[in-house]
C-alpha cells in the first residue's frame, strides 16, 4: 500500500509543471483570477499556498502566475510554511528544468 501511495506521490509532483501551466491558461482565459473570486479561485489557490509552503517545492514554483495568484488570495504564510518534506531528489528533477 505504501509503494501505491508513493508512486502516486511521485506522479503528482512529476505532473506539478503541467498542472500550473493549466492554472496558468485558466487564469489568461480569465476563467478564474477575474474581477471577483470564485470557487475554483479559492480551491485551486489554497492548494498552491499549500505547497508553496513545502521547502523543497516552494522555491521551484515561486514567482509563477499560478502561485502569484495563491498568494494574493491567501497572503499570509500557513502555519506550516517552511514545513520539511523530504522528497527524493530524482521527483524534483522536472521541477527544476
Amino acid at each position: 500500500r505504501r509503494r501505491a501511495w508513493r508512486a502516486s506521490e511521485r506522479r503528482e509532483i512529476e505532473n506539478l509543471p503541467a498542472n500550473l501551466d493549466e492554472v496558468e491558461r485558466l487564469i489568461s482565459d480569465e476563467v478564474i483570477c477575474a474581477d471577483a473570486p470564485n470557487v475554483a479561485d479559492f480551491q485551486i489557490a489554497s492548494s498552491l499556498r499549500l505547497l508553496l509552503a513545502i521547502d523543497e517545492l516552494g522555491p521551484l514554483i515561486d514567482n509563477r502566475p499560478a502561485t502569484e495568484h495563491a498568494r494574493r488570495l491567501f497572503p499570509h504564510p500557513y502555519p506550516a510554511d517552511g514545513f520539511p518534506w523530504v522528497l527524493p531528489e530524482e521527483w524534483l528533477q522536472p521541477l527544476k528544468g
